[in-house]
């Protein structure tokens, strides 16, 4: 693997170096600016980079300029990005991950967590290739139905691990008031069946950009977890309403009038889970109410699609 290690300390450089040349079998290569990065990012003898670990402190810089300037470059959009800083405060891990962090860690760090961090980063990019974001940049390229699509300019959206990482990064008392949530799109089955590659990746990023523009205001980060499920954190400033944010989101499906490749319509509408309090939880337990709320905005699609059958069934024994 190749490591691009971006930090404006020359003594955590040399660290960094020695540590990882000595603990793997990974490839490092350091640049102490900004203006750095970019021209080693440039350099097509050099790059591409496996994964990038980069500070966000620069006296003469914006903050997340460069970490947002790595993500608009192509062949870059899903590389593995740990921010690696002395800023501990919930708005700087916030605006990391919105800016397109994978992970977040703050120094002074501990050599072997550093290490175990890294590795599962690295692990994503090594092992065989399972159907992910990753894989399926291409509207075109068959899809699973369970792969993480990437969503292209929703609001708000970022990959489902950094959204992960991002949970497990806030304290309990952070986490007061939070909640999870999700939404499920109905008869993903069937429009998966049914539709091309390119017309089931335009669908689900409709949906995307339907709730992303819905949340808009709310202080939230989401992601697409596959199967049709969109799943998010909330800030303590807002609860989430799902019902109602359901009925908003399914108003703009209606009114974007979708249609397949053909012209077909599509009738294209979701389905709301109950929100899943995050008081006072860390860690794996996060993982657990993320995955509960995921669970809820499924079971909410099929009663849904349970009512609909006996609606019809119904109507035509009366």
């Amino acid at each position: 693997m190749r490591i691009l290690l971006v930090d404006s300390d020359p003594i955590v450089i040399e660290t960094l170096v020695q540590l990882i040349l000595a603990r793997t079998n990974h490839d490092v290569i350091a640049a102490l600016t900004p203006s750095a990065a970019r021209e080693v990012l440039k350099n097509r003898k050099i790059s591409p980079f496996d994964c990038i670990m980069m500070d966000v402190a620069y006296a003469e810089h914006d903050d997340y300029t460069l970490l947002q300037d790595i993500r608009r470059r192509e062949a870059y959009a899903k590389t593995p990005i740990m921010v690696l800083t002395g800023k501990s405060g919930k708005a700087h891990i916030d605006a990391a991950f919105a800016a397109g962090a994978t992970d977040y860690m703050t120094k002074p760090f501990e050599v072997n967590a550093l290490l175990g961090r890294l590795a599962v980063l690295t692990a994503d990019m090594a092992a065989p290739k399972a159907q992910t974001a990753q894989d399926a940049p291409a509207f075109d390229a068959p899809v699973a139905l369970g792969a993480q699509l990437r969503i292209f300019d929703a609001q708000n959206f970022i990959e489902l691990r950094a959204l992960e990482n991002y949970a497990k990064q806030l304290s309990r008392s952070t986490l007061y008031g939070s909640s999870a949530y999700a939404f499920a799109i109905r008869d993903i089955a069937t429009l998966h069946a049914q539709l091309s590659a390119f017309d089931f990746h335009s669908v689900v990023n409709d949906v995307a950009d339907a709730i992303g523009a819905e949340m808009q205001g709310c202080q939230t980060l989401l992601s697409y977890a596959g199967d049709g499920i969109f799943v998010g954190i909330a800030e303590k400033n807002w609860r989430p309403q799902t019902e109602r944010v359901m009925n908003c989101v399914n108003t703009h499906l209606g009114k974007a009038d979708l249609c397949d490749g053909d012209g077909r319509s599509l009738d294209v509408r979701v389905s709301a889970g109950q929100a899943v309090r995050l008081a006072w939880k860390s860690g794996h337990s996060v993982l657990d109410a993320l995955a509960q709320a995921q669970n809820s905005a499924d079971q909410a699609r099929i009663a849904f699609g349970q009512l609909r059958r006996e609606f019809w069934f119904m109507d035509r024994s009366a």
